[in-house]
């Protein structure tokens, strides 16, 4: 696992155990297919629904009390 999985969020709600693998496999599909290495931002939850940038990628997640989604931009 990397640091940024292992990391610390500011915000209480974001549990990096869950949100730390998503980062570290996108970090590590940019490595292979695009040769670059990128430095993530700490996570945060947006405050608005709206996109910056363009949208890459959308995952849906859904469980017993949580349903949302995860976009790479």
């Amino acid at each position: 696992m990397s640091n940024v999985a292992e990391s610390q969020c500011d915000d209480p709600r974001i549990d990096m155990k869950l949100i730390g693998p998503f980062v570290d496999s996108t970090v590590n599909v940019l490595k292979t297919m695009a040769g670059i290495n990128p430095i993530p931002q700490a996570p945060r939850i947006k405050s608005t629904h709206e996109a910056y940038g363009d949208i890459t990628g959308i995952i849906g997640m859904a469980g017993d009390n949580v349903k949302g989604s995860f976009a790479v931009s």
